[in-house]
């Protein structure tokens, strides 16, 4: 086994500009290429039922990624943010002739909705949704045979709760609450709705 090597080139830029008195407009975006050479990647080839880890060929990325969002700036904005995100990535290989559990399994496509909104004093709501896919495919034993990833639609909230009299803040936090079934990579099926709740403890600092 050979040791994996890359390198990597990026460009990106920044634009910040005052929406209103209360908001800001924040706009980047970041194009990216990696050259991989001797990539170490766990695969099955077509006919066997063994995993292994192996050298895969020299392969090269290419991706971009776009960020457009707004922050407010002021403590009594009930908007406190609002993000599109745009990702895109794309390998000049594929998995042909083998299954790939890691290196050429990778998010081609992702699309991220993020908005912060206050819904009260001291009570704010995070509403997080995602939709992506995935190269290549997953092995299903049921079938026998490689699955090819589908579009995954991810709906998530939390709602915090933050007295100002209190050094604690109080959360729940909701994912996949559509509870749409998936397959991720390595093989691995993702949990469905997921409901959590917690308790953060900021001790004020002494003056």
């Amino acid at each position: 086994m050979l040791p994996e090597e890359a390198e990597h080139l990026e460009f990106g830029y920044r634009l910040t500009t005052d929406l209103t008195s209360g908001h800001r407009l924040v706009l980047s975006q970041h194009l990216f290429h990696r050259w991989g050479h001797n990539l170490i990647d766990w695969v099955r080839f077509n006919g066997s039922t063994i995993t292994e880890a192996t050298n895969l060929r020299q392969v090269h990325f290419t991706g971009q990624e776009f960020t457009l969002s707004t922050q407010a700036t002021s403590k009594g904005a009930r908007l406190r943010y609002f993000t599109l995100g745009l990702t895109f990535l794309q390998a000049d290989e594929t998995s042909d002739g083998f299954e790939s559990n890691y290196a050429l399994d990778v998010l081609n496509t992702k699309a991220d909705l993020l908005c912060g909104y206050r819904l009260a004093n001291q009570l704010d709501l995070d509403i997080r949704w995602s939709v992506q896919k995935r190269n290549g495919g997953y092995f299903d034993p049921v079938e026998g045979q490689e699955i090819e990833f589908d579009w995954v639609n991810l709906l998530g909230a939390t709602v915090r709760w933050s007295p100002e009299t209190l050094p604690v803040s109080f959360h729940i936090r909701v994912d996949n609450a559509l509870d749409n079934p998936y397959v991720d990579i390595g093989n691995v099926n993702q949990p469905g709705r997921w409901v959590r709740g917690g308790i953060t403890w900021s001790p004020k600092s002494k003056g």
